[in-house]
């Protein structure tokens, strides 16, 4: 009797650096491996915080080609022509492995697959785009030109029609997806990030140093500007003025030396830690009075679900992905973005114990719809979809 191979499901990210869209990979890799499809998850480049979570992923990675001299040329923030046609000649050689879907991850892998299916020949294969953030007001963010932005927008917008399947974390990143690029209702979906809840529960119980026997809010993620922490800084600076409490932000990031200006220019050095990667942050999380998140784009929000499994409650601004998660005085809080509606509901959920409580049990009921199992499930039934097809054509 000859056993019947099970086919390749290549996921594509650039790295697994410690960001919220390479800890999704991660987990969903891990889950469904064990499924019907041998999952192989490709590397642009080997580096990155979660490179030692994936020690039991099958890892594919192809060095980019020595001979290849391309004149570096930065036309827009999150992208270079260098790094561009590199990734043409990795995905190219990864595609070898003979894959029947590719799932890509962030705009660095999905444009040059984009590419390579289009014009190398690789159009026999079934191409998923998972829309991890809100892309489109990234690019307006990044581009200062106007023209630039509608360019930009528009081969983004190409790549993602032509794609078989669009799936976004959030009903936010759905909403622009179709409303930006026009991607047609039943080519996308809404499955929400994968949270590994036992694990978080478990690593939430572990000792802490002494500088955390202290009360104190928290937040965690990338030091970058998307997730505004010197907004943040300046609303704890109000709290601050009557509120005896820290603030530890943990994370590494490119905006590391202007958050350390802004924490010395408004006196808070005593006061705001910035932390740096930190591999176990859920049991600094369990301790706090408070998480807050205060991005302007959020495309899910995979620590508001840790911070909830943990018993710790939640203040976000609304920036997309928290709606989806937080109902409003009932499982967390909503607030806009600014320094002073930010700083008022620190100070109001820091002086009443008793609604952090509600707010925090009320959330810890709720976690259970994010487990692996479901969210992979719903993964595979989605990719399922297109055997279907397949089998019915």
């Amino acid at each position: 009797m000859q056993i019947q191979r099970r086919r390749t499901l290549l996921f594509l990210c650039p790295s697994l650096v410690g960001a919220g869209v390479e800890r999704r990979v991660c987990t969903l890799v891990k889950q469904i491996k064990g499924s019907r499809y041998a999952v192989k998850l490709g590397l642009l480049r080997l580096e990155g915080e979660f490179l030692n979570a994936a020690s039991d992923i099958d890892l594919l990675h192809v060095s980019p080609d020595k001979r290849m001299r391309i004149i570096f040329f930065p036309f827009i923030r999150l992208y270079n022509l260098h790094n561009f046609f590199h990734a043409l000649y990795q995905i190219k050689a990864m595609l070898a492995e003979r894959p029947v879907i590719v799932v890509t991850f962030t705009l660095e892998t999905t444009l040059p697959m984009y590419v390579v299916r289009r014009f190398m020949n690789a159009k026999g294969i079934r191409w998923v785009i998972s829309e991890d953030s809100n892309t489109a007001e990234a690019i307006i963010d990044s581009c200062r030109y106007m023209w630039l932005i509608r360019w930009v927008n528009s081969v983004v917008g190409k790549a993602y029609c032509s794609a078989d399947f669009v799936t976004t974390v959030s009903s936010a990143v759905r909403h622009s997806v179709q409303r930006r690029y026009g991607v047609p209702k039943h080519k996308i979906n809404t499955i929400h990030n994968p949270v590994d809840l036992t694990t978080v529960k478990s690593m939430s119980t572990a000792n802490l140093d002494k500088q955390y026997d202290v009360d104190f809010i928290v937040a965690v993620g990338r030091l970058v500007k998307v997730k505004q922490y010197d907004l943040l800084i300046r609303a704890f600076s109000e709290v601050r003025r009557t509120k005896r409490i820290k603030l530890f932000i943990l994370g590494s990031g490119p905006e590391k030396k202007q958050l350390l200006r802004t924490i010395w220019e408004l006196g808070l050095s005593n006061d705001v830690c910035l932390m740096g990667f930190v591999d176990n942050p859920w049991s600094i999380m369990a301790r706090a009075k408070l998480l807050v998140v205060t991005s302007k784009i959020e495309g899910f929000g995979n620590v508001i679900i840790e911070a909830m499994a943990v018993g710790c409650p939640v203040l976000a601004t609304r920036c997309g992905g928290p709606e989806d998660i937080i109902k409003n005085g009932q499982n967390g809080v909503l607030v806009d973005s600014n320094c002073s509606a930010i700083a008022a509901q620190i100070n109001v959920l820091l002086g009443d114990p008793a609604h952090r409580k509600m707010l925090a049990e009320s959330a810890r009921l709720e976690c259970a719809q994010y487990a692996p199992r479901l969210i992979s499930d719903c993964f595979l039934d989605m990719l399922d979809s297109f055997s279907i097809k397949d089998n019915n054509s």
